[in-house]
């Protein structure tokens, strides 16, 4: 009986030490937030507003009317699909670790607050959400990455994790996996400007800069084809040469979006092309287009930009896209690759061809008559 109560105390006495240890390590299941995802579904829905702090950029994005844009560069539209991502990282990575509490660690993890007037170091990030209200209710220091490790220890290929921390708390945590939010302004704005069916346009127009010719393209009817204006005879509209040009408004995106206070001053912009587009709904759009191509922020050549509507009609869509439009030419010029912007600029003789020769005609046996100027057979000569 001794034996057995001795035993009953060295069970009990195991399953306490056992608690304890585990109670002392990193990430211990009484930790509320392990195991859970950075945000629930519940507060991704209250962001209406977040910023995010790197240290070459601070990013801000809100919410008005429906409507998320970028409030760091004049309420550009925002891109929704860099939005959504960051959503969803939000709420499908997970607390695996409580690492630790100690402030002291907080540098080395890259989860710090930054000092008053500074920004976050390279490789951390501060992540602010906002409500409807504009109060902010949960702030994330995104830290460095964790290397892998292999199951024997040894350090690994990669990150398998990232260093978070909530603003207010010591406590260190490890996600699930890296978050890599965008850190780039371009990034975060839609550069997707406009989406107009070349069924819908009714007349194009170029005018150059002195010394060149520009080119008219109409039609009276959606299911004509554009034809050019003053051809000369014996010459139709080249078909190749006019899709090209309607094609460019059918998807007309840009590389660069670039915020000033005049844009119709900006200096590439002194000698521009203006492209005139009017569609059978009663809108119209001005794009003028730098005199040279220049070189892009992200590679390559482009030219400079500045696209404006208008639109004095009733339609719903037509209204939000002018007044978007408009509004953008008031405060930003666009880069846009020069392939793209090419076929706006051919000359009126890249516009047409020769007509095809007429077939000829034939004769009532339906056999092919011979030619007027053919000479006659020759009867051979008899004794």
């Amino acid at each position: 009986m001794k034996n057995y109560k001795l035993l009953i105390i060295a069970v009990i006495l195991v399953a306490v030490a056992a608690l304890v240890s585990q109670d002392n390590k990193p990430g211990a299941a009484g930790d509320p937030l392990v195991g859970h995802y950075l945000l629930s579904a519940a507060e991704i829905d209250q962001i209406r507003d977040f910023t995010l702090q790197a240290s070459d950029e601070e990013i801000s994005v809100a919410q008005h009317n429906g409507t998320w844009r970028v409030t760091s560069r004049k309420n550009f539209a925002a891109e929704l699909d860099r939005i959504e991502d960051l959503f969803q990282k939000l709420s499908t990575t997970r607390i695996i670790e409580m690492v630790s509490a100690n402030t002291a660690r907080h540098n080395d993890l890259g989860v710090a607050a930054p000092a008053s007037g500074t920004k976050p170091a390279d490789d951390c990030m501060l992540l602010t959400l906002r409500d409807k209200d504009g109060k902010p209710f949960k702030t994330l220091h995104l830290g460095k990455g964790r290397q892998s490790r292999g199951p024997d220890g040894s350090i690994g290929f990669g990150e398998d994790g990232q260093y978070i921390r909530y603003a207010g708390t010591d406590q260190i945590y490890l996600a699930s996996a890296r978050l890599w939010l965008d850190r780039t302004h371009l990034r975060w704005l839609n550069t997707s400007l406009l989406k107009l069916a070349a069924a819908d346009i009714s007349r194009i127009s170029s005018r150059p800069v002195a010394g060149a010719d520009g080119y008219v393209l109409a039609r009276a009817t959606a299911t004509d084809p554009l034809q050019l204006a003053d051809l000369p005879e014996g010459q139709q509209t080249k078909s190749p040469a006019a899709a090209g040009i309607t094609g460019f408004f059918e998807n007309l995106s840009c590389s660069d979006i670039i915020a000033t206070d005049a844009p119709l001053q900006h200096p590439d912009l002194a000698s521009a092309t203006l492209i005139v587009v009017e569609t059978f709904k009663g809108l119209t759009l001005s794009l003028r287009i730098g005199s040279g191509p220049v070189d892009l922020s992200g590679g390559g050549k482009g030219y400079i930009a500045c696209l404006d509507a208008s639109y004095a009609g009733t339609d719903p869509a037509l209204t939000a896209l002018a007044s978007e439009t408009a509004g953008n030419a008031r405060n930003f010029v666009y880069a846009i690759q020069e392939a793209r912007v090419k076929p706006l600029l051919a000359k009126p003789a890249e516009l047409h061809e020769p007509k095809p020769a007429p077939p000829p005609p034939e004769a009532a046996s339906g056999t092919i008559a011979a030619p007027a100027s053919a000479s006659a057979p020759v009867e051979p000569a008899t004794d």
